[in-house]
């Protein structure tokens, strides 16, 4: 058997474990790892975790079965945020701020699931994702349990968009023309699913197949969901003649 004292410093640990059976205890050497025995029944200067505990006889060289043992580290109140999500996704502008717990100055603060620490409450020019925020206790060095945040991008209104038909289907005459999201004029366009933008609302000569339509706002190039278009050529015998299934990109 064995008493255990906690952790209460994660900087300099101080746990200990100590054997008060077999006995008499003079009659056996103790190991927390079944490597390195000796007389003293204690170990100290123990980090948290689980030891297993076993005695040897000095008779015998037997060694017994272990036993399982846990020290504790102090539990560091989880911390608490708010989000300020991106408005940009040229350039990350969204932040995390630490809100608890309090007093916030007895704490550092991580969001890299305790990484890198810093004193600062607040992370700035942050882009969209997820955030391992954790807090570490000053004066014991003990840490927080980690509390996932995400920020997310602003999401772009998805683009409508006019159609004429291809009238030769073994040519490319068709065109596809973006009517919204409003004011045109603050977006780009695209009919391949983002690969590539243009200023211009139309895409002309384009042969039948389905098109991924797409817009990005200039101010915060974040893209709008995905939007995809399919024409034919405007001869209904025809229609059969063109792959419906590839989304085209250029």
């Amino acid at each position: 058997m064995a008493t255990v004292s906690n952790v209460t410093d994660c900087i300099n640990p101080n746990g200990t474990i100590t054997v008060t059976s077999p006995t008499p205890l003079a009659n056996y050497e103790f190991s927390i790892d079944n490597v390195n025995f000796q007389p003293d029944p204690l170990f100290s200067a123990l980090a948290g975790g689980t030891y297993s505990v076993y005695a040897k006889s000095l008779s015998t060289g037997c060694v017994s079965n272990p036993t399982a043992k846990t020290i504790n580290i102090p539990t560091v109140t989880a911390p608490v945020t708010t989000l300020a999500n991106p408005t940009s996704c040229i350039t990350g502008n969204g932040a995390i701020t630490f809100t608890g717990p309090t007093p916030l100055t007895n704490y550092l603060f991580s969001i890299d699931g305790g990484q890198t620490y810093q004193t600062s409450t607040s992370f700035t020019a942050l882009t969209d994702g997820v955030y391992e925020t954790r807090v570490k206790l000053i004066s014991s060095g003990c840490e927080s349990a980690i509390v996932n945040k995400t920020l997310s991008n602003p999401v772009a209104t998805s683009p409508t968009t006019t159609i004429t038909n291809n009238n030769l289907c073994n040519g490319s005459n068709g065109t596809i023309t973006f009517t919204a999201p409003t004011p045109l004029t603050n977006y780009e366009f695209s009919i391949d699913g983002g690969d590539t933008y243009q200023s211009g609302t139309s895409f002309i000569d384009l042969p039948a197949n389905t098109y991924l339509t797409r817009v990005k706002p200039i101010s915060s190039g974040c893209e709008s969901a995905i939007v995809s278009k399919y024409y034919g050529c405007a001869s209904s015998s025809s229609h059969s003649n063109f792959n419906t299934n590839t989304p085209y990109r250029l």
